[in-house]
Formats: structure tokens, C-alpha cells, sequence
């Protein structure tokens, strides 16, 4: 792999950490900022420059679900690459064994301080500059049969849950499911990628109610980009750098196209359409320009983007939990709190489960794929005799 390659795909970790960043914002702003989540959930206007961050490309800096569709074209994208690359392709069998232990493991241990901060901390309804819609759901109880599905991650919410982003690892698993056919058919894809490429937000922007044509379709556009190098290289040198601002604000507006829209609040699945093509741009914008980056690789977001998954999965409950313990305070008491709390969990997080998770899925991957290895010239030499 030459060293450009390498340093856009650092790049790409930086991404996914400022995505998982905007997430955390997203949650902070839910909780705190009352205004914008009572329109933002009843598809009204708030007041005055409340607006400029709901109905505006503004709204990107804490658009937590619409990054969340960057993190699966992120997937898409980094998951084929990998598997592409895979001495001997993909074996199933390894492949899932890692992925489980990779998503599952980590998955599960971030419910453990979730529930201990639902136990500790009590959640009852009060006023304050804080209340919104979010934040009441969380004073209910919490049902038996949602830990259940959260522990199952491929199983939909049905109430309260003790962690809300595991939403998200259930369209990884899914995806993680259909990899190895998608590496099979990659000449076919590789082939169709251009229609493939409208093809896609055209499904999100048809898919009314149903989950997996929504969020199904990000990782396919990821695996498009990590078919087509070729494309992106033609990019890049066609660019040469130019028009970096315009395009960072073009992606913005897309990214973001589900909450200023007109439409968008009567017809979803525009603004879904556009959030999906956003979301590319947003992964191809490092790819294609070397100032995004290098921005992208710049220490303190390397490290956030190393930490994004346990930042991900520990941050939710702790802003619930200190919105609650402190009385529901407005936007600033409460990021001033929760973000360096957040962080410090993630590091906490990141050393203690995550990183060994990794280093048992990379194990246990190696050790199937050695052991398939190991059986397949043992099956060629005695088909051989019978067959002559």
C-alpha cells in the first residue's frame, strides 16, 4: 500500500471521529437546548436564530443521525477494501467470527455503566431550560424485552432503551451478513457502478417505512467507493485541490437536507435521498483533497477517531445521566460536563474493552482462517484419487 493511500485511510479514522463527535453534540443539544428539539420533533420552526441551526446547512454541527449515515458508508467503504485485499479472499466463517466478537463484545459492555447510571441516578420529570421531548422518554421505566433486543442488536427497539445508539449496530451486523456475497459479486458491482450510484439514493428516496432500504443503502454507496479506486484517483487529479470550500459547503447542505428541505417533513424520503448522497461526499471529500486531509489527520482528531466506537457507545447515558443529576441545566452547563466526561470514559472504554476486543477478533479470525487453510489440501488430495 503506498504511503497517499495510507494517509487518506488515516484520514477516513479522523472522519469517523468527528462524526462520532457531532453524535455526542447531538445529544448534548436534545437534552439541553429545549427550543430546537420541540420543533425539531413536532417539524416546526423555532424562533429567531434558533432557525439558522435547524432549517440551515448550519445544522450540520449536530446532525447526530444524518453522521450516523456516514459512519455506514464508512463501514461500507473500509469493510470491502479490507476484505478485498484478504490473502486467499474471505472465508465466512472467520470473517464472522471476528465481526461478532468485534461489535457484540463492546456492544455489550457499554450496556454494564448504562445501567448502573439508570440505578444511580433517579429520572423524574421537571421543568427548567432543558425540557424536551428527548429527554422525557427517558423517565420511563426501562423495559425488560428492549435489553433483551439491545443485547441482540438485530432485533428493532420496542420502548426505553439503556443505550439508543445501538440502533446503529444493527444495520452493521446486517451488512457484516452480506459482505462475503458482496465480495463475490464485486466484478458485477464494480462493473454497474455507475448506475449503482443513483440507483441507491433513488431506493432511500423510495423507502417510505421500511428500515432496511434506508439505511441499507449508504453502505452500498462505501462499497462503490472502495470498487471504483480508479474513479476517485480521476477525481482528485481532475480537482487538483480546487474548490475546497465550495464543496465542504455542498456537503453540508446535503448532509443536512432532511431538516431544511421543504418537503422533507411531509416527504422523508427526499431529504433521506439527499443525506445519502451527502454522506458520500462527506467520505470522498479526504479522498480527494489533500488539505481535508491532512485536517483529518491532525493529532487530536487521530486520536478521537481511534476512540470513536467507545466514544459512540459510552457518551448517550452519561448525558442523560448528568441532564437528569443536574436539573435538566441549559447547553453550556451541560457540554462543559459531559463532553470531557464523555471523553474520558471513551478513553477508559477504548483501554478496557475496546482494544482487546479487537485484538480477540483479529485472533480469532487468524486462528479460523489458519485452520480453514490447513483443511483445504487435505480435501483437494482426497478428492483427487476418487474423482480419476
Amino acid at each position: 500500500m503506498d504511503t497517499q493511500t495510507t494517509d487518506r485511510l488515516r484520514a477516513l479514522d479522523g472522519l469517523r471521529g468527528i462524526a462520532a463527535l457531532v453524535v455526542l453534540l447531538s445529544h448534548v443539544v436534545l437534552a439541553s437546548v429545549g427550543v430546537l428539539t420541540m420543533a425539531d420533533a413536532i417539524g416546526g420552526d423555532p424562533p429567531g436564530a434558533w432557525w439558522l441551526l435547524l432549517r440551515t446547512p448550519l445544522a450540520v454541527v449536530w446532525a447526530g443521525p444524518e453522521l450516523v449515515i456516514v459512519f455506514f458508508v464508512l463501514s461500507g467503504l473500509v469493510l470491502t477494501r479490507a476484505a478485498l485485499a484478504a490473502p486467499g479472499g474471505v472465508r465466512p466463517l472467520a470473517f464472522y467470527a471476528g465481526r461478532t466478537v468485534r461489535l457484540f463484545l463492546p456492544a455489550w459492555a457499554s450496556l454494564l455503566p448504562a445501567a448502573a447510571l439508570v440505578v444511580l441516578v433517579p429520572r423524574h420529570v421537571g421543568g427548567g431550560p432543558g425540557t424536551g421531548f428527548w429527554l422525557q422518554a427517558f423517565t420511563e421505566p426501562v423495559d425488560v424485552r428492549q435489553v433483551c433486543s439491545d443485547l441482540a442488536l438485530v432485533v428493532g427497539t420496542h420502548g426505553v432503551t439503556l443505550s439508543g445508539v445501538l440502533w446503529s449496530l444493527r444495520w452493521e451486523v446486517v451488512f457484516s451478513l452480506l459482505l462475503p456475497l458482496v465480495v463475490a459479486a464485486a466484478p458485477v458491482l464494480r462493473r454497474l457502478a455507475a448506475p449503482l450510484v443513483v440507483l441507491l439514493p433513488a431506493v432511500v428516496l423510495g423507502a417510505g417505512a421500511h428500515e432496511s432500504l434506508r439505511y441499507l443503502p449508504p453502505f452500498g454507496v462505501g462499497v462503490l467507493l472502495a470498487l471504483r479506486p480508479d474513479a476517485v484517483a480521476a477525481l482528485r487529479e481532475r480537482l487538483a485541490g480546487r474548490g475546497v470550500p465550495a464543496a465542504v459547503a455542498v456537503t453540508a447542505g446535503l448532509l443536512t437536507a432532511d431538516l431544511w428541505l421543504p418537503d422533507a417533513r411531509t416527504a422523508p424520503g427526499s431529504g433521506g435521498a439527499l443525506v445519502v448522497i451527502g454522506a458520500g461526499a462527506a467520505v470522498l471529500l479526504p479522498l480527494v483533497y489533500g488539505g481535508v486531509a491532512r485536517g483529518l489527520e491532525a493529532r487530536p482528531v487521530q486520536w478521537l477517531g481511534r476512540r470513536s466506537f467507545s466514544l459512540y457507545l459510552v457518551h448517550e447515558p452519561i448525558v442523560v445521566t448528568l441532564a437528569f443529576a443536574l436539573g435538566r441545566p441549559g447547553f453550556g452547563v451541560l457540554l462543559a460536563v459531559a463532553l470531557p466526561g464523555s471523553l474520558a470514559a471513551a478513553e477508559v472504554f477504548h483501554r478496557l474493552v475496546e482494544r482487546p476486543a479487537h485484538r480477540l477478533a483479529r485472533s480469532a479470525t487468524a486462528d479460523l482462517q489458519r485452520r480453514s487453510a490447513a483443511r483445504r489440501p487435505a480435501g483437494r488430495a482426497e478428492a483427487g484419487p476418487a474423482g480419476a
